[in-house]
């Protein structure tokens, strides 16, 4: 492993850790402004990093979880108990696809059950964001009545 990619792990691995423990302590001590300014900014900064080594598909699924959290941080969608095990279950699998990346130096390897996990755990998120959505255009067509 290059001394490059050796850094992205660690600070990887950091950040994953860093929101493993935000979102276990919003599961037990209830969601406040650090935990979900946590949790996006672990997000933001693997999507970020992995943007310098060309990880596409690192990129593109944390890029999804960071929208959900950008609205979340937003107050647009609460973050409940079923997000917040979406959210566990998101950061395993950016997990496994760093431990992919940095294994075998591209990610055009990676095996279709991780891209299809991609897809699986993409799926709610989307739908929550496109049910914040739809929440604000019909609350636009109410105030404009």
């Amino acid at each position: 492993m290059s001394e490059e990619l050796h850094y992205f792990n660690e600070d990887a691995q950091e950040q994953l850790q860093m929101m493993e423990s935000a979102l276990l302590d919003a599961m037990d001590k209830g969601v406040n402004d650090e935990y979900i300014g946590t949790i996006f900014r672990a997000m933001h900064t693997i999507k970020g990093v992995a943007g310098m080594f060309s990880f596409e598909k690192i990129i593109s699924f944390t890029h999804i979880a960071e929208n959900l959290m950008d609205a979340v941080r937003n107050s647009k969608i609460v973050l409940d108990e079923e997000l917040l095990m979406l959210l566990l279950r998101c950061k395993d699998h950016v997990a496994s696809l760093v431990e992919s990346a940095v294994t075998s130096t591209s990610l055009g390897v990676q095996s279709r059950m991780k891209i299809q996990n991609s897809k699986n755990l993409s799926t709610p998120i989307l739908a929550h964001l496109r049910k914040r959505e739809k929440t604000q255009r019909q609350h636009k067509r109410s105030k404009s009545k």
